[in-house]
Order: C-alpha cells, then sequence, then structure tokens
C-alpha cells in the first residue's frame, strides 16, 4: 500500500500546486461552472444610488471606496443596469463575496469616450486585507461598447478593488479620479477551467496512480 499511498500524496501536492500558484489575470471568460452573479438587474434605474452603502444580489457586493460614491444603473453593459459613478469619481470600486474565492470575472466598461486617451482597468487583489496581487490588467473599457470580460484566478482572495482610468499612471492609486463601469460580476468554485499547465500535471499525477496500482495487482498475483 505505500506506494499507492506515495502517488495519493502526490495527487494531492499537485491539487494543492494549482491553489497556490500566482494571481492569474484573465482577458476572456473563464469560470466554467458559475456559482454566484451580480448583474444589478434589481438595483434602483438612472440615478443617483449611494454607492458607499454598497449593493448585493447574491452574497456579491458592489461598494464605492472615495467620493463622491454617487452610482447611476443608466447605460447598461449587459441587461438593464451597469454599475458606474456618475461622472466618475475620486476612488475604486470595491467587490466583496462574503468571504474567500478561488476566482472571479465580470465586465469593465467606463465613461470615457473613444476619442479620448486610451482607459485601463487598474486592480488590487486582497485576502484579509493583505495585497496578493496589484497592477493594470489592459484596456479597451470606453463609453458605448459592450465591455471588455477580466477576471482573477490561481489564488484565495477576499477583496477585489478595481477602477478604470486614462491618467497615464502606472499603479493602482486609491484616490485617483477614475471612471470604471462593471456587470456581470461571477464567481465560481469548482468548476473554474484549468489552465493547460494544470491539466498536464493532473494527468502526470493520475499516471502515477495507475501505475502504482498495476505494480500491486502484479505483486499480489506473484
Amino acid at each position: 500500500m505505500k506506494p499507492l499511498a506515495g502517488s495519493l500524496a502526490a495527487i494531492a501536492l499537485v491539487a494543492g500546486a494549482s491553489s497556490a500558484h500566482a494571481l492569474t489575470v484573465h482577458t476572456a471568460p473563464f469560470i466554467g461552472v458559475v456559482t454566484a452573479t451580480n448583474a444589478f438587474e434589481a438595483a434602483p434605474a438612472g440615478c443617483c444610488y449611494d454607492g458607499t452603502a454598497g449593493y448585493t444580489e447574491q452574497g456579491i457586493t458592489a461598494t464605492y471606496v472615495g467620493r463622491p460614491g454617487t452610482i447611476t444603473f443608466g447605460f447598461p453593459l449587459n441587461g438593464a443596469r451597469t454599475w458606474y459613478p456618475d461622472g466618475g469619481g475620486y476612488g475604486y470600486t470595491r467587490l466583496t463575496f462574503g468571504g474567500p474565492v478561488s476566482a472571479v470575472q465580470f465586465l469593465v466598461g467606463s465613461g470615457y469616450a473613444w476619442f479620448d486617451p486610451a482607459p485601463f482597468l487598474f486592480y488590487d487583489v486582497l485576502l484579509g486585507g493583505v495585497s496578493i496581487g496589484t497592477g493594470i490588467a489592459g484596456g479597451g473599457a470606453v463609453f458605448g461598447s459592450s465591455g471588455f470580460w477580466y477576471g482573477f484566478s490561481g489564488a484565495t482572495f477576499d477583496e477585489v478593488r478595481l477602477q478604470v482610468r486614462n491618467d497615464g499612471g502606472a499603479a493602482f492609486d486609491p484616490v485617483a479620479y477614475e471612471a470604471g463601469a462593471f456587470d456581470m460580476i461571477q464567481i465560481g468554485a469548482a468548476g473554474v477551467i484549468p489552465e493547460p499547465g494544470t491539466w498536464a500535471l493532473l494527468v502526470a499525477g493520475f499516471g502515477l496512480v495507475g501505475g502504482a496500482l498495476r505494480r500491486r495487482r502484479e505483486a499480489l498475483a506473484a
């Protein structure tokens, strides 16, 4: 039984390795099984919602941290409602999930027009108030578009801070002027589609288990 136990331990290490990876930034939908969605469809129409008080659907909460924090649900990226700080704001949108998660994806737009300098999505992802990944996810989120998908996986986190800016900054700035619009915030668990590297590790691990079982049957037959 020892070879089998050792192989099972190897599988456990493979599974643990996938959860210990550094934060991965996604630029397309990647969650295979969605377990909760905040699409803002039950939100009041138009302006002016107090975003600093937060808004929750299916356990996912969006809060505006900064000023003035006035949210309008006026121009949709998907459905009839989208979260957007009316006229922009000095701060960021904070997403929380009622506890730790390992994958989130969402639609991103902004109040910036096509002829403005290109806007970019800035992010800060945290666990227990400690940043585990921050930077610029990408660009293209302009007013009037149907939105662009972004997301994070590869680590455990309980808070995501987002802002869309076109000021040429190089880092997330919690007090900068921004105009990010967000919709279809989704989380998933076991349904996350594994990255190709993770599939390779899992296949190798199962191969070890199969080999151990064959050797055990041969030993018993002898």
